[in-house]
């Protein structure tokens, strides 16, 4: 098992503090480091801030939101901070949810698993060094006429380096978005887990990855937690009361909310129901 750290998912106030933070956990032997964006900071600038003061720690997007760049810019964003860190990147994908992507972002929330499947399939062409063509349903390369471009557009081959072993993980929560998991990416991030219903996620990544030939044994399991040291451990879960509250009753809708839905997979949906 290795172990990883993630900074502030929110902001970033203090760039030393962060910048001691990365420096400790190398230190100590940590393996990687994520960064994550929701609407203060993006995920991409820290890290490749961080590389720079770093020599052997990892460092993983914990998540790019999947429909905020295209393809494309995922893929030449990922190479550039692989490339800088010397093979030190794990690219992080997650689709968010619709109060972000339209709420932030602007941009329509439909059909994400479809939509992350074609992400990693045009970033893995592209760190494979491929010329790009590609029809899916979310994005054409290059863009047709029938799909309102001009007709101008080239089929044209990244110039960076090629990084075809760059790893892709995913954040998913639901079971459609796990069985494609299982079946494409290289990692999973797990969040809003519970050990004792791990089959809840493990199943249709299992599935997923039996679908096309691997093994579960083939996605690297990354599951994040709070950790927190004290003699207290009513006073502990007490202080993760307000965070988890804010997850399930308020990252989404009473309709739509992926945290709330894990949740209630596992078994709490009485509790799921009290917070909303």
């Amino acid at each position: 098992m290795k172990a990883s750290v993630g900074l502030n998912r929110y902001a970033i106030e203090d760039w030393e503090e962060a910048t001691e933070f990365a420096l400790g956990a190398e230190k100590l032997g940590v393996d990687s480091l994520w960064s994550a964006e929701a609407w203060a900071h993006d995920g991409a600038t820290p890290l490749a801030y961080l590389i720079a003061k770093t020599s052997t720690l990892k460092f993983g997007s914990g998540i790019f939101q999947v429909g905020t760049r295209t393809p494309s810019l995922v893929a030449m964003t990922a190479m550039t901070l692989d490339s800088m860190s010397g093979g030190r990147f794990i690219l992080g994908l997650g689709t968010s949810g619709p109060q972000v992507i339209e709420g932030w972002h602007g941009i329509p929330f439909r059909k994400p698993v479809t939509h992350t499947r074609e992400i990693i399939d045009i970033c893995r062409r592209i760190f494979n060094g491929e010329t790009l063509a590609y029809d899916g349903e979310f994005w054409g390369l290059p863009l047709s006429t029938e799909r309102g471009g001009t007709g101008l557009g080239k089929a044209l081959r990244s110039g960076a380096p090629v990084c075809p072993e760059l790893p892709i993980y995913v954040a998913s929560l639901g079971p459609k978005n796990l069985f494609m998991t299982g079946a494409f990416a290289d990692g999973w991030l797990g969040t809003s887990f519970l050990p004792e219903a791990a089959e809840t996620f493990l199943g249709p990544m299992r599935e997923g990855a039996e679908s096309v030939g691997r093994t579960l044994e083939s996605v690297d399991i990354a599951v994040g937690g709070t950790v927190r040291f004290t003699e207290d451990i009513e006073q502990a879960a007490e202080a993760l009361k307000p965070s988890m509250a804010f997850q399930i009753g308020a990252m989404g809708s009473k309709t739509q909310n992926f945290y709330a839905d894990a949740y209630r997979r596992q078994g709490w949906a009485d509790e799921v129901s009290k917070i909303q």
